[in-house]
């Protein structure tokens, strides 16, 4: 049976997978490509959102690109379980999921460089090469650029590689040469450009975004949040209301997916389900009296009696006065 799921259908029909895929090369993905890989994730989320971007309140559009980041890792299916995991760490050292605040500064910060690439790939752009010797050509040169000597290129570290000129016309038998495991760890950003650019321009052909589920988003701010508090964590499955088909239509012309709020918990409710819940515990021990022990009967019941919500707090007649 197919798998009628988003990202089911994300991994079997989005171009953008299949694209990525293919610029990762036969090898396929490597560690050392997680920073890269991760840039990749962060602006397609961002693409994903953008045609709902205006209905989004700034918080919003924070926790939605996370979201939508999150969903597009797991669609990955070059990537082993464990890899997958570690692609939206923070750090490698910390070992923390960014969080939607981050999230966001990261693909700020992606935008920027995408823009100062796109001004630094023209000197090397002629008619005989193709986008991807261009971006070769530029990503040799921001690597031996960060080598100082006399003549600006040659490092102190002789570095084996490949034989090239400097700005100087010397030759230089032992010029650093940006290999692949390097090229990842040297700037993240490069593989975006590859991928996302033609030239020096957006690749005017590239295919829309095809998100890999609803965009998801709390409808008030979270308190931790307004505090300035960097930790933003799932509290887990809350009721939810899907407003579906409302908003602008996405470029072509098929209505944008919906989005979801999460509404706050409503503590009474919450209070009455709980109630709810170790009243119908309490009616099934029942009908298993003649089955299990006693002691495990006594036992259950002792601990639905512990998971009681607290006593509401006593009536005041005197504060009623008050206020009348």
């Amino acid at each position: 049976m197919a798998d009628s799921s988003p990202a089911g259908l994300l991994a079997t029909q989005s171009p953008w997978l299949e694209r990525v895929k293919n610029l990762l090369g036969p090898r396929g993905y490597d560690p050392s490509m997680r920073r890269s890989v991760q840039t990749l994730v962060i602006y397609e989320a961002k693409r994903c959102i953008q045609p709902r971007i205006g209905d989004l309140r700034p918080f919003q559009r924070k926790v939605a690109l996370v979201d939508q980041a999150q969903a597009l890792v797991n669609t990955l299916d070059f990537c082993l379980p464990h890899h997958k995991a570690e692609i939206l760490w923070r750090t490698s050292t910390s070992r923390e999921t960014v969080t939607p605040e981050i999230c966001w500064k990261r693909f700020q910060l992606v935008q920027k460089e995408l823009d100062r690439l796109s001004e630094m790939i023209k000197q090397f752009m002629a008619p005989e090469r193709s986008h991807q010797e261009t971006v070769d050509e530029l990503e040799q040169h921001l690597f031996v650029s960060l080598f100082n000597c006399e003549c600006g290129i040659v490092t102190a570290i002789q570095l084996l590689g490949c034989p090239l000129k400097c700005s100087i016309g010397h030759h230089i038998a032992a010029a650093p040469c940006l290999c692949a495991s390097r090229a990842y760890a040297h700037n993240h950003v490069i593989l975006a450009f590859r991928l996302y650019y033609k030239g020096s321009e957006l690749d005017p052909e590239f295919p829309d975004p095809v998100p890999p589920k609803n965009i998801v988003v709390p409808a008030v701010m979270p308190t931790k949040e307004r505090r300035g508090s960097n930790n933003d964590k799932d509290d887990g499955d809350t009721d939810m209301i899907t407003t579906a088909g409302i908003g602008r239509k996405s470029q072509g012309g098929a209505a944008a997916p919906a989005y979801t709020f999460i509404q706050p918990p409503n503590p009474a409710e919450e209070r009455r389900k709980l109630l709810q819940e170790v009243k119908d515990h309490l009616a099934l021990l029942k009908e298993f009296e003649d089955i299990a022990g006693e002691e495990e009967i006594l036992k259950r019941r002792r601990d639905l009696f512990a998971a009681l919500p607290p006593i509401p707090p006593p009536y005041n007649s005197n504060k009623r006065a008050r206020l009348g």
